[in-house]
């Protein structure tokens, strides 16, 4: 089993679309007026998800044990080797800790740039998490 094989991949999915879902709410809300409610919702929720797909990604994929000594490679290449600077740079501090930073100001065009930092932050997460894997020898 490879790091696409992990138990928690289908949840972690869900985690970061309704993630990037409601960041990208935050991010219409600028041009759209949004309704109140809905607007208040998504900076809930946004902040919510945030947290909760920051401890699947420390906790729970690199956290625990893997399956198999590929997946702990690709998992140490992520997290301390190649691709270190798209995990913890890109993925953390850009696509996590700077959204609820921005989000906390309580401004909505801060709001609607933490949307934006959660989407380039999923991309450095998604590459390096596609990339590391297939740089190690499976035999």
């Amino acid at each position: 089993r490879d790091l696409w094989q992990s138990t928690l991949l289908p949840v972690h999915l869900l985690l970061q679309a309704l993630m990037v879902g409601s960041g990208f709410a935050l991010f219409l809300d600028i041009f759209m007026a949004l309704p109140t409610d809905l607007s208040a919702a998504a900076r809930v929720a946004f902040a919510a998800l945030l947290i909760l797909d920051l401890l699947v990604t420390l906790l729970g994929e690199f956290g625990m044990s893997h399956a198999s000594d590929v997946a702990a490679q690709a998992a140490h290449e992520i997290s301390h080797g190649r691709y270190h600077a798209y995990f913890w740079s890109g993925s953390i501090a850009l696509g996590h800790v700077a959204p609820l930073l921005l989000l906390w100001t309580g401004f909505p065009m801060l709001a609607a740039l933490a949307g934006l930092c959660a989407m380039a932050g999923l991309y450095f997460y998604e590459y390096a998490f596609v990339m590391a894997p297939q740089e190690i020898a499976n035999s």
